[in-house]
Order: C-alpha cells, then sequence, then structure tokens
C-alpha cells in the first residue's frame, strides 16, 4: 500500500488486533495515519505507554 489509515475501535492498545502488527510491519517504508483508537496504536506499537 501507498498508505495506512487505522479506524478508531473499541477496547485498548493492547487489545487492538491486528492494528498493532499492520502498523509495525508496513509503518517503517510506508506512512500510517491513526485516529482516535488508531493513532494510540501507532505510539504503542512503537514502545508507548497510552
Amino acid at each position: 500500500p501507498s498508505k495506512i489509515v487505522i479506524s478508531p475501535g473499541p477496547r485498548t492498545p493492547d487489545k487492538a488486533g491486528i492494528s498493532n502488527d499492520v502498523i509495525r510491519h508496513f509503518g517503517p517504508k510506508t506512512p500510517v495515519m491513526g485516529v482516535c483508537l488508531g493513532h494510540q496504536c501507532v505510539g504503542y506499537a512503537y514502545g508507548g505507554t497510552v
């Protein structure tokens, strides 16, 4: 993909399922934008605490 948007949803970043895997896999080479929970997942995937 040329760009990725991680959408909002229920739960917390540690229970966000495939979202964190997608960010870790594609994030280093593909622009990723997170909205609400998606934004929290971006931070969580790179070691932040939410």
